[in-house]
């Protein structure tokens, strides 16, 4: 599944239109009967209920139901459960998914829990300069870098959080192409570090 909706992701990127409402059909037709979406089993994961979420509400289909979900998927004290422990990656992307989709994840009422919003909850994991996968653990990479994502979605209120259109061109041996046109263009660095969080980001769901 989570192929399908990163194959989505990208092609809604790349404006494969064709490729969009296939896609975006076929994820649609993996949800679980109860509502959401799972990597196995029937009961709906709020990471992956929220990744599928953002990419289907990326190619123009309503998510309300799913925001509904998300929302019935938070604990009373706020948190998100995967495989029954609240982690920071569960949260990182519910806040992610709602900042796409234009929902404020500090004020929106149907994810505070208790005074702890899905925000307060992805920085509760917060760990010697970034943050822990559960309360309590050391930082790491995979944990702190799906967070910086989400710190940047909410920094830039979702807009065009997953594009990679922008990116340079690199051939086969890995140099960038090179002429009169692209001699005299600067390399901008920033999408290639928004797309190697993303990578990381994957890696660690």
């Amino acid at each position: 599944i989570t192929e399908v909706i990163w194959r989505l992701v990208l092609a809604v990127d790349l404006k494969m239109n064709e490729q969009v409402d296939s896609l975006a059909d076929l994820l649609a037709s993996l949800e679980l009967k109860g509502g959401g979406f799972a990597l196995s089993g029937q009961a709906a994961d709020p990471d992956v209920t929220a990744m599928a979420a953002c990419a289907l509400h990326l190619a123009g289909r309503d998510v309300t139901p799913l925001t509904h979900v998300l929302s019935s998927l938070q604990a009373s004290d706020g948190h998100f459960l995967s495989y029954g422990a609240k982690n920071a990656e569960s949260a990182a992307q519910v806040v992610i998914t709602l900042r796409v989709c234009g929902i404020d994840p500090k004020t929106d009422p149907r994810f505070i829990k208790n005074g702890t919003s899905a925000y307060d909850a992805m920085l509760y994991f917060a760990a010697d300069g970034g943050f822990s996968h559960l309360a309590g653990g050391k930082s790491n990479l995979h944990t702190s870098s799906q967070i910086a994502l989400a710190l940047l979605c909410e920094e830039k209120l979702g807009e065009r959080i997953y594009s990679f259109s922008s990116l340079e061109p690199v051939t086969p041996s890995g140099k960038a192409p090179t002429g009169p046109d692209t001699e005299k263009s600067e390399f901008n660095y920033k999408p290639i570090a928004c797309a190697a969080i993303l990578v990381i980001a994957l890696i660690s769901v």
